[in-house]
């Protein structure tokens, strides 16, 4: 059950992420208009490699869509590892542009993303506590 959920997850994921960077990527604050301000706009030599990053880093669960989906196996060790990657992108755009930052000021779509990406780690920290209580399937 472990394999179809990060499928799904994967697939979701993947959508999210292309719809975050179609949207304008990260988000550094606000205009005096009003208007949002995003890291793209920079005039800076690599101002778009926070964004590029972040979908390198959600990107990455193509991998696990493709794993999953080809093996056909249960196993979980994959998808952590494919978390601890994404962990670690995302350390890496938070040198540059703060994620809570650019969530405070309107990403829902990077805290979806952050969310959604969690579930299998739900899914399977609540299906393993089933047998530490002595519950059965």
């Amino acid at each position: 059950m472990f394999r179809v959920v990060a499928i799904g997850v994967s697939i979701l994921v993947l959508l999210f992420a292309y719809a975050h960077f179609a949207l304008g990527g990260l988000i550094i604050g606000l205009h005096k208009d009003g208007s949002v301000w995003y890291s793209n706009e920079l005039v800076s030599s690599g101002s778009d490699e926070s964004s590029i990053l972040t979908m390198l880093g959600f990107g990455s669960f193509l991998l696990s869509l493709i794993f999953y989906s080809v093996r056909r196996t249960g196993t979980k060790w994959f998808y952590f590892i494919n978390l601890g990657w994404l962990y670690f992108i995302l350390w890496l755009v938070n040198l540059d542009v703060s994620i809570l930052n650019s969530i405070n000021h309107g990403d829902v779509v990077l805290a979806i993303l952050i969310i959604v990406v969690h579930i299998p780690v739900i899914y399977h920290l609540t299906n393993q506590s089933k047998f530490a209580f002595g519950w059965t399937r």
